[in-house]
This record gives structure tokens, sequence and C-alpha cells, in this order.
């Protein structure tokens, strides 16, 4: 349809098989989805989700695993625009968030330890249970930041997503990126968004977490103020693969500290509300051939 637009990526997760393989499987099995028109909205992408998770688990026997959880998987980050209004799906540490005027207004939730250990400190503080809030926050930073973090809770009182970004760029915590889902792993999760209304100059990203673990939100919000969202594309690679940032606080983020030769794939498209019927696409996927965003 010339009002709608699909975007995706793929990033693999090691197993004894190359995780590689299993995001190239996704891709493909999506892109015949989506050229054979099939894919046309949310709900038919959770279809193909459950293929594309099926079909990597056949993979994995078929290379003579008998643990499915220690097999190669995917995981998925999937957003379908229809006009003004956009849905969204994923599964793992692959990302989709809504930046408006700067600032992130929609985000994905990701399906790691790390993002439930964040989840359990708020609700257990509310509850006011600070002890067991501490205890659960040891699993990832020290005992001595366990305590910072919790005094930050109470005074701002955020949400998962803003403590998750607290945490991870400022106390550098532990790494606890084990996937609580993924295609052809173990697909216990599969979020799917409510419909959300598209204001004109939103962006919305969809990256790996080659570029979320890397780039910090600061960072992103400024580069797609660049009228040219192929050159802010481009900006946050050099941002991930160099260790910059334009922040002021440079002792408190972590893009100089936090590195990595992880995949890094990020797409961007900014809504003004009319696009052209040719040439939809105003991004400049990055990756490597067969795996990451489609084409």
């Amino acid at each position: 349809r010339s009002n709608m637009d699909i975007d995706a990526v793929f990033d693999g997760v090691s197993g004894q098989m190359k995780g590689e393989f299993a995001s190239s499987r996704a891709k493909e099995i999506f892109e015949l989805g989506i050229f054979s028109g099939m894919i046309d909205d949310i709900k038919n992408a959770a279809v193909f989700c459950e293929l594309a998770d099926l079909s990597i688990a056949m993979d994995n026997l078929d290379s003579g695993l008998r643990d499915l959880r220690m097999g190669a998987g995917s995981t998925i980050a999937l957003t379908i625009r229809n006009g003004n209004q956009l849905r969204a799906i994923h599964a793992g540490d692959s990302r989709w968030r809504i930046y408006r005027s700067g600032r992130i207004v929609e985000d994905s939730a990701d399906h790691s330890l790390f993002r439930d250990i964040c989840q359990d400190a708020i609700t257990k503080i509310k509850q006011g249970d600070d002890q067991n809030a501490q205890v659960s926050l040891s699993l990832l930073v020290t005992e001595s930041d366990s305590l910072h973090i919790i005094d930050f809770i109470k005074a701002n009182h955020p949400t998962v997503s803003e403590l998750y970004d607290h945490v991870y760029w400022k106390y550098q915590p532990i790494p606890s990126n084990n996937l609580g889902s993924c295609l052809g792993g173990s697909l216990t999760r599969l979020d799917i968004s409510d419909p959300i209304i598209l204001a004109k100059g939103d962006v919305v990203a969809l990256c790996t977490d080659g570029i979320s673990n890397t780039v910090c939100p600061h960072s992103i919000a400024s580069a797609i103020r660049l009228p040219d969202l192929n050159h802010a594309v481009e900006l946050i690679v050099e941002i991930s693969n160099n260790r910059l940032c334009d922040t002021s606080d440079r002792d408190s983020c972590g893009c100089l500290k936090r590195g990595g030769d992880d995949d890094k794939y990020i797409i961007l498209r900014r809504y003004e509300e009319e696009f052209p019927r040719n040439g939809r696409r105003s991004t400049m996927p990055l990756g490597i051939v067969g795996e990451g965003p489609m084409k």
C-alpha cells in the first residue's frame, strides 16, 4: 500500500549455532511475508514471528540440539505504519522508540534480566520494601550503588525505561543481557503495542542492542535533529564505533566507556504526514549482508 511502511531489525543470539544464521532465517521469512502481501497488519506480523520461531527451532533440532535454550535465536523489532497510526512488535532486546521534540514518548521494553530487575525494584519500593529492592539491585551493581539507585527512585519516580537508562549509563552494571525471549530459542514473550497516533515530526527508531547499548539516549536525540536522517544514522554509528558523545555530563555518560563489536543496525524514519509514493525510505540501514534491517 502506498500509505503503509514496514520496518524491522533482526539480531542473532549466539548459541551452539551461529546467531547470524538464525537472524538471517527470520529476515528471509519476513521478507517473504511482506513481498507476498501476507503481512499487512500487526496480527499477521505476530503470526510470522511464530513461523520464524518454529523454523529456527527446527534448524536447531536438526543440528542435534536437545535443549532449544542452548540454540541460536534472533531478536526482532518491527513497526507497521498505516497513515498516521503505528503498531509495533518485538521480542528480545532489539528496540523500537518514538522521539517527539527530542524526547522519548514511546519505548519498547527489553525482554532481559536487567529490565526485569528494574521493574522489580520499582515495584518493591512502591510497596515500601526497600530491603528486597536493594537485594534485587545488588544483582546488577555494588551495595553502595544500589542505595543511591533507591534514593533516585524515591526522588524521581521513574518509569522502568527511565530507571533502565539511568542505571545502565551511570553505574555500568554487571552485564545482564540474558534474554527472556527470542525467535527460535525461547519465545516466551512477544510484545505488541497498542495503536500509536504519530504527530508531524515524530521520529521512529528501530535498532539492535549494538546501538542501544553503546549510544546514550541523549546522543540519539541530538542526532535526529539533523534534517537528513541518513546523516543522523551515520553520526549514531560513528558515536558507537568511536565512543563519542556530545553531552556536557561526560562523567556520567556511558558512551565513552562502552564499546564492542556487536552488530550495529539502526533504522530512522521521520513522520511528515505525507510520504512520497516513490522513495519511501528516509533511512540508511547499516549491517552485515543477510542479517539486520530489511531493505
